[in-house]
């Protein structure tokens, strides 16, 4: 699940009541310069209101980009009923002063337990979003059809990506907004220009693309504040409904930016209809203009929710001034930044018609060879065209370099940007067609030609060799979805390669007898292996990884078939004996695997498909009840613990017992039905199969340390309880207790797992974890999670004492060279074992030994069992009560005195360290002043500091002790 929305309105608590700082930088959308789109103001300024308990403000100047934002809330009036705050935003400037840049008064009102009237502006009929396709993706159709320019769609790219990485957009055939690109593209028709300016409407389907059902907590920062569901969809919806409203009038008349001096907000009015606000579902959103003159205009959004109730409204007055190029001035609209974005616009006329040789070489040359090669091919040419030119668009695709040297210009930069993009479409262009027609894939048998015949061999030969330009096609859109160099280029790749697999995989189903669901694997499988496997550096790039979260998080099919298809690909490498194991294999899989954040614990939540459902038998549905109400997957890291001062995510904690399958009472298929009757991506067994191999893949490739940490962190919790027979990572888990450390310490919770959920038989497991206690578990970041874990693996009374001394022994020699925070640990720690074991008592009622020597108890023994501890004395705790630290020391004399209490909470003794038990000194109060010893008087000592060493003592006169000391 992205979360890229919740980091931007992230925010924590100023020095003053009421003061917020954000945590993130703003972004800029609909302009060049380095200001911040009004939205992620008015965002940040929503959740600000909400940390203090619809909303008027004006905008009092731009925000940057560059800097934090400080913002400090007003409590205007706080009832029984109403409340109002008053959000003021401000930045550092770079002179020390602070600069507003938004006004903002909300106002809050008690829901009311009954509706007096009801009413509801009627939602507007228009095509569901279920059967429109993400707006990204319609506008790369639109250019590989040749219907809008690429420079349009890379402009609009450039400008509003920021609204694409927050929200899921999809915009319904006709509406004016997604005919001209949002108003990028003014030279094109639109279906709405016989309409007066008021009269024109451009509706758009949006929703978050993160569920705020389940919002995560901060991260990174312990100062970041939670977020609300409700808090971050109010936000959201502001942040949404403030794009593109301040220049409607210019996109619904064929204008942009470049046609104006300054086009921004000057004031607003946010009005919210509903206490229940869900940003993660579908809203319709409406834009009018009402009214503009005298340089300002004023224009309104309407928001809906699927069910048709009338969510929230936005009024704007916005300022759109012409341009005077009278005189030249510094001004934000003169800027070079302001100037490159107008001239990389197409325009909407020319002065004098150019020849034609001159407005050709304005577009590179590859790019005009690419527009040529797939001219004349489909679906730009019939179908059975020549496909000779097919050979060489592609050759020419795969020879263009995906990653460039820091020297190149801008210009080579921009000429290799526009080739790749324009290949890339053009291609998909002309395999979806040729898939679509049949010319790749051949049908099942029973189907085809005879044998022999002559026609039937050609036609056989032409699928092949096109099957050949296909694989190389998509190599490298694989390739250029891992590595360019340009972001945009490299989700629009994915984006294509996503597109192609559903294109394929509808094709195959059709070929099918029974129209059963076919998966293109071997296509798949090249896009997995564009992801782990990128060119260039190897390194999986975040923003790929957060495009790719949109299949991989969501869809069912998606996640099963990249499972099998990245766990084929880490076995083949980790049996390849010949072969170097690429470097980034293994970090690149672990961080996808990291950010899944469902997955299936029973059948019914198998429900959500990117390609073709699968189809169970009617027998299967009759016996399983298969066709019941969908449930939602039940997120892998739901019942993880906060984090606790040490820095622990609870990974010690024993694993939870997983829940009881809720369709327990109905009649479940056996595994010979299953296997007869479902396809495996119906059943749940095999989604754990797959997830499995996945894991047990990565685990066969060599991992450093900080990569086996955070496998280690997350294995008990959100992998083990998906497995299938999770016992299989018993040999990975002894080799990394084995290896002793952090890692030692960290896999001993994996196994605690195996051995009380999985019935795990490990003989060796004590005397594994009696060699991890040296002198480096007293100082490591995880010894409070060591002792939590340790004290689980201690607590059963029916150890033998022989092996319970050895443990005390242990931990009692450490505590000699520990640190005082360690050994605050060990003293109650020992306290608990003697009185869960009677049978250690002898240890403390024995002499102490003279010497080191003369203790019985062999430190180099490495079997706890054969140390002798049990004929050995505790003395080292003897010696604890004369430690220079009086918390130590008075903590130590409680094995001199009788043994009353039955035991200690260990977590209260856990979490010490020196700064903790400096503040306990520092704010202790000492209820009687302690003895001190007499001040001596203050002798004199001679006119001279250092007298003559020969001087003549005086028995009863005063005594030089400098002089003293000073003779040698």
């Amino acid at each position: 699940m992205s979360t890229g929305f919740l980091n931007l309105i992230r925010m924590k608590r100023g020095s003053l009541p009421n003061t917020f700082v954000t945590l993130s930088l703003t972004e800029r959308m609909g302009n060049m310069l380095p200001i911040a789109y009004g939205g992620c103001a008015l965002a940040l300024a929503v959740q600000a209101a909400y940390h203090t308990l619809p909303s008027t403000g004006h905008y009092l100047g731009p925000t940057a980009t560059d800097r934090h934002i400080k913002l400090v809330v007003e409590d205007v009036r706080t009832t029984r009923t109403f409340a109002t705050r008053r959000v003021v935003l401000s930045q550092l400037q770079d002179d020390g002063s602070e600069r507003s840049s938004l006004a903002v008064t909300l106002d809050f009102m008690l829901s009311a337990p009954t509706s007096f009237l009801t009413f509801n502006l009627p939602m507007p009929t228009i095509t569901p979003h279920a059967d429109l396709p993400p707006f990204h993706e319609a506008l790369d159709a639109r250019v590989a059809a040749k219907t809008i320019h690429p420079k349009v769609v890379d402009q609009f790219k450039s400008l509003f990506g920021l609204m694409f990485r927050f929200l899921d957009i999809k915009i319904p055939e006709g509406e004016l907004l997604g005919q001209n690109a949002w108003g990028i593209d003014t030279k094109v028709p639109t279906s709405q220009d016989h309409l007066a300016l008021t009269e024109k409407r451009s509706r758009t389907w949006l929703r978050s693309n993160v569920d705020f059902s389940s919002v995560p907590p901060p991260s990174g920062s312990d100062e970041a504040l939670p977020i609300s569901a409700t808090s971050a969809s109010a936000a959201l919806l502001a942040f949404g409904l403030d794009g593109a409203l301040s220049f409607i009038p210019l996109s619904f008349s064929h204008k942009f930016l470049q046609d104006v001096g300054a086009c921004s907000t000057l004031d607003f009015a946010l009005r919210i209809h509903s206490d229940k606000l869900d940003a993660s579902q579908w809203h319709l959103e409406e834009f009018k203009t009402i009214t503009g003159d005298h340089g300002r205009s004023y224009s309104e959004g309407h928001l809906w929710s699927e069910d048709g109730k009338l969510v929230a409204t936005m009024s704007q007055v916005d300022e759109c001034c012409a341009a005077t190029p009278l005189k030249k001035v510094e001004s934000p609209c003169s800027s070079p930044a302001h100037n490159a974005m107008v001239s990389s616009l197409p325009k909407p006329a020319a002065p004098a018609k150019r020849p034609r040789s001159e407005a050709a070489s304005a577009v590179p040359e590859t790019v005009r060879e690419i527009t040529a090669l797939a001219a004349k091919l489909p679906p730009s040419a019939p179908v059975n065209a020549d496909l000779n030119p097919l050979a060489d668009l592609v050759a020419l695709f795969e020879a263009l370099p995906t990653t460039l040297p820091t020297s190149t210009s801008i210009q080579a930069k921009e000429t290799n940007r526009q080739a790749v993009h324009t290949a890339l479409h053009a291609l998909k262009a002309v395999f979806e067609s040729l898939i679509s027609h049949g010319r790749i894939h051949g049908v099942l048998k029973g189907k085809g030609t005879k044998e022999g015949d002559q026609a039937a061999k050609s036609v056989e030969a032409v699928k092949v060799w096109l099957r050949e330009r296909w694989v190389s096609y998509v190599s490298k859109a694989a390739e250029v979805a891992g590595a360019h160099w340009d972001a945009g280029v490299r989700l629009s790749a994915l984006n294509a390669l996503m597109s192609l697999v559903r294109t394929e995989a509808a094709f195959l189903t059709s070929l099918h007898p029974t129209r059963a669901s076919q998966w293109p694997s071997a296509t798949f499988a090249l896009v997995v292996k564009g992801l782990l496997l990128p060119t260039g550096n190897g390194e999986l790039l975040e923003d790929t990884k957060q495009e790719w979260m949109k299949w991989w998080d969501r869809y069912d099919d998606v996640r099963y078939h990249f499972l099998k298809e990245a766990a084929a690909l880490a076995s083949s490498h980790a049996s390849a004996s010949s072969a170097p194991i690429p470097p980034h294999l293994a970090a690149n899989l672990l961080t996808i695997l990291e950010s899944l954040n469902s997955f299936p614990t029973v059948a019914s939540e198998i429900d959500e498909w990117w390609c073709s459902p699968p189809v169970a038998s009617k027998a299967a549905n009759s016996i399983s009840g298969l066709n019941g109400k969908p449930s939602k997957k039940r997120k892998l890291n739901s019942t993880a613990p906060a984090v606790v001062d040490d820095g622990s995510t609870g990974v010690f904690d024993s694993s939870s017992d997983e829940d009881e399958d809720e369709n327990a009472s109905k009649p479940k298929l056996s595994a010979k039905d299953r296997k007869r009757l479902l396809p495996p991506l119906l059943t749940l067994q095999a989604h754990r199969r797959a997830f499995q191999d996945c894991w047990l893949g990565l685990l066969s490739l060599p991992l450093d340390e900080g990569e086996a940490k955070r496998v280690l962190v997350i294995l008990h919790r959100q992998v083990l309880p998906h497995m299938t027979d999770p016992k299989r990572t018993m040999d990975w888990l002894v080799d990394s207790t084995n290896s002793g450390g952090t890692i030692g310490i960290l896999a001993l919770n994996g196994l605690f797992t195996l051995m009380t959920k999985h019935n795990l038989e490990y003989p060796d497991f004590f005397t594994k974890l009696y060699a991890l206690l040296d002198r480096d578990v007293m100082h490591v970041r995880y010894r409070p999670r060591f002792f939590r874990l340790l004290e689980v693996f201690m607590g059963s009374s029916h150890l033998p004492s022989a092996l319970v001394a050895a443990f005390i022994k242990r931990l009692a020699r450490l505590s000699l060279s520990a640190p005082p925070a360690a050994i605050v640990t060990v003293i109650p720690f020992i306290y608990n074992l003697l009185k869960l074991h009677p049978g250690c008592m002898t240890m403390i009622h024995r002499p102490n030994v003279d010497d080191v020597d003369s203790d019985p108890f062999d430190a180099d023994e490495k079997d706890p069992i054969k140390t002798g501890a049990s004929d050995s004395s505790l003395w080292e705790l003897a010696t604890l009560r004369t430690h220079y630290l009086a918390s130590v020391s008075g903590l130590a004399k409680i094995f001199a005195e009788v043994m009353s209490k039955q035991s200690y909470a260990m977590e209260d003794f856990l979490d010490h360290s020196y700064s903790t038990m400096f503040e306990t000194e520092a704010t202790r109060k000492i209820r009687n002043a302690p003895a001190m010893a007499p001040v001596p008087q203050r002798q004199p000592i001679g006119t001279s500091f250092f007298p003559p060493t020969d001087a003549p003592a005086h028995e009863d006169g005063p005594v030089d002790l400098v002089s003293q000391l000073w003779t040698f």
